[in-house]
């Protein structure tokens, strides 16, 4: 039986990332930590990947994109990748959201460890960070919240555990290298249970979850004095 293939991208933060799966494995993987690389290197991962594998787009099953939270920026321009390969629907398009799956990486050791529920986390811009809560079956019990640093320190969460790189920030948090890192196999990993429940996103209307609007940098020259 031939394992479905799909391409999923991750560019939510600084990280732009792009993995092939078959079924549960990944086959082939491109990433860069560089930042402000992806408008640069997301669609020639992709093409490099499927070089790689003798392949083309239309042999390929899904396409998968972290939807968010995240960088504004990176959430636009992996969108807008996603949203090019899958035109016309072929490919399908699978939305995942980026909390979800660092929920799903972490549900395992939640189990181990006898908590409750999985908070997931990432980091925003200055000392903003985004969370959400939820239970050992994937199920959202809140909504995506924002909320500061010093706020999140002084909260009390019991019997949960915290996954995703702004972890570190919550008082009840297990340390856990592979659950707080934020990469593109967590986000194949959710997108491979979601492509077996057929839960797909017609392209032209995904939209990345942006939560903040964007805020534009501006750069002030110096004066020459």
């Amino acid at each position: 039986m031939l394992e479905h293939k799909i391409i999923s991208i991750e560019s939510t933060s600084a990280l732009c990332a792009v993995a092939l799966s078959e079924g549960e494995r990944i086959i082939g993987e491109y990433v860069s930590y560089d930042k402000n690389q992806h408008d640069r290197l997301l669609a020639e991962f992709v093409k490099r990947l499927l070089e790689d594998h003798d392949l083309k787009i239309e042999n390929i099953d899904a396409v998968a994109v972290s939807a968010g939270p995240g960088s504004f920026t990176g959430l636009r321009i992996g969108a807008s990748v996603a949203k090019g390969l899958c035109f016309g629907d072929s490919p399908e398009l699978i939305s995942v959201p980026t909390l979800g799956a660092l929920a799903y990486a972490g549900i395992s050791e939640a189990k181990n460890q006898k908590m409750n529920k999985i908070i997931a986390t990432v980091p925003s811009h200055k000392n903003i960070l985004y969370y959400g809560e939820y239970d050992l079956e994937l199920n959202p019990l809140t909504e995506v919240k924002v909320t500061t640093i010093e706020e999140i320190e002084t909260k009390e969460f019991t019997n949960a555990l915290v996954s995703g790189p702004a972890a570190k920030y919550f008082s009840e948090s297990i340390i856990n290298e592979r659950l707080n890192q934020l990469d593109v196999k967590k986000i194949a990993r959710l997108a491979n249970k979601l492509y077996q429940e057929g839960n797909f996103t017609k392209a032209s209307e995904f939209k990345p979850l942006y939560i903040q609007e964007f805020t534009p940098k501006i750069r002030q020259k110096k004066l020459d004095i």
